[in-house]
């Protein structure tokens, strides 16, 4: 019976990363989007092994973890150069 678990929660953790941006928890999005990126690598690991058979699943967690990583890192690197400039809401 294939294990597709590592999948299933890398698509989760791809799509919450991509919802936490519009609702301002950009850290979030970026935590959310690094445990997408490994748990897809790993479900995609599992898939190669024959563990499991939801290769595309995983896939897409890489790609939503990935995306939502690299937009909430730049709107946080944005968020500290405003702040550190004094225009952002620590300014």
């Amino acid at each position: 019976m294939p294990s597709n678990g590592l999948g299933v929660a890398a698509l989760i953790a791809g799509i919450l990363s991509l919802v936490w941006i519009p609702a301002g928890r950009v850290a979030l999005g970026v935590l959310c989007g690094i445990a997408a990126v490994f748990l897809g690598s790993y479900g995609r690991g599992g898939v190669a092994r024959g563990e499991a058979t939801n290769g595309g699943v995983a896939l897409a967690g890489i790609i939503t973890g990935a995306i939502g990583l690299a937009v909430s890192a730049v709107l946080l690197a944005f968020v500290v150069v405003l702040a550190g400039v004094g225009l952002g809401p620590f300014g």
